[in-house]
């Protein structure tokens, strides 16, 4: 399949298996522990920095998955269950921002985040875009300005190529 294995080791001494595709930086896979936590993650994210920050973390140490994490993350938003609150929502924007934003660091495959972000970006937007007709104006206009926020810090870290940032705002 393509897969080689590699051991790790928890912080228990237990070795854990983790697939690695050949596909290339940031391709490998989290292990079935690993889905949980970032699951469990992102199931707890709220507006608190130390919440943002413990996902965060996680994304950026494991960025041998960033292809993994980066749709994980991306689906938690355009697959988002319509009781999601716009605080939750608010959360996850700021984490994929927070790991963006990370993402220049010197761990493997933390660099990819950005390519990887782009992908799922449009459909991000597209479906933040129509919650705004099914909360009120008030929360409506709270979270279209911090996506232009998001959009006009990305544009400050040259985090996307110009025209794509420009594409966001029009779904904004």
């Amino acid at each position: 399949d393509g897969s080689r294995g590699g051991a790790l080791s928890s912080g228990a001494g237990v070795k854990v298996q983790r697939r690695t595709s050949t596909a290339g930086v940031g391709s490998a896979d989290l292990t079935a522990e690993e889905v949980r936590t970032l699951d469990q993650l992102i199931a707890d994210l709220d507006l608190s920095r130390s919440s943002i920050l413990a996902a965060m973390v996680f994304c950026i140490d494991n960025a041998a998955a960033s292809q993994q994490i980066s749709q994980h993350l991306c689906s938690s938003i355009t697959e988002a269950p319509p009781e999601l609150s716009t605080s939750q929502l608010s959360a996850r924007l700021f984490l994929l921002s927070d790991v963006l934003f990370n993402s220049h660091c010197t761990k493997p495959g933390a660099s990819m985040y950005r390519r990887q972000f782009q992908d799922g970006l449009p459909d991000v937007f597209e479906r933040v875009g129509e919650t705004f007709d099914t909360i009120s104006p008030i929360a409506a206009a709270a979270l279209r300005d911090l996506l232009v926020k998001l959009l006009r810090a990305w544009a400050d870290w040259s985090t996307f190529p110009p025209q794509f940032t420009k594409g966001l705002v029009v779904t904004v």
